[in-house]
């Protein structure tokens, strides 16, 4: 997996033809809207350092091709130990916990590189109706707190009572990349790869 796209191609993506910059601002804004939008637009990564209790928390997730099962998450920082979550699209439209569709493995206190999440399974409370992303999307990468302390993500079976997302100034920290999907196909012994893109 690697880095795919520049933030620019992705904001006109996630943009979409007839959108504009600032409806998808305001679009954001439940949920913090600074944050996930300078995630979106700019280099993939926020960082919570305000004060708070939660100071220093950080995610970076780049644009990377992915078979649909898992992605890698660049690097987090997670100050008191957690979780980091992956929500899909949805999320933007308010489905805070129906998009999430994977989560990491608990997190030491500290910080971390190259962690991989499996998708589409191991998210208590969760169900899937599919074990891989379909299609090239979007995807966003959130920290979370072990707030009840028993290692396991609580969150979504919690309905969001345990494990909240960490945050700055009340947003959550967050990073957006695109997940550029490739299906593998055998022709003549040999395996090729193809990107699967959205169709408009």
């Amino acid at each position: 997996m690697h880095e795919n796209d520049d933030s620019s191609n992705i904001a006109s993506k996630l943009l979409g033809e007839g959108t504009s910059r600032r409806e998808f601002m305001d679009t954001t804004a439940k949920l913090g809207g600074s944050a996930l939008a300078l995630s979106a637009l700019g280099a993939g990564t926020v960082a919570a350092g305000d004060g708070t209790q939660t100071e220093g928390a950080a995610v970076t997730f780049q644009n990377q091709e992915t078979d649909g099962s898992t992605v890698m998450v660049a690097s987090a920082a997670v100050p008191e130990g957690g979780f980091v979550a992956i929500h899909d699209a949805t999320l933007l439209e308010g489905e805070v916990l129906g998009s999430v569709i994977g989560v990491s493995e608990l997190l030491d206190a500290g910080e971390h590189q190259n962690i991989e999440v499996t998708l589409f399974e191991g998210v208590p409370g969760a169900q899937f109706d599919q074990s891989a992303l379909q299609e090239t999307q979007p995807l966003i990468a959130m920290p979370h707190q072990n707030t009840n302390g028993n290692e396991s993500y609580d969150f979504v079976s919690s309905q969001g009572e345990a494990d909240g997302p960490y945050t700055r100034a009340g947003a959550p920290v967050v990073g957006l990349a695109y997940a550029v999907v490739q299906s593998q196909t055998t022709m003549g012994g040999e395996t090729t790869t193809a990107e699967e893109t959205t169709t408009e």
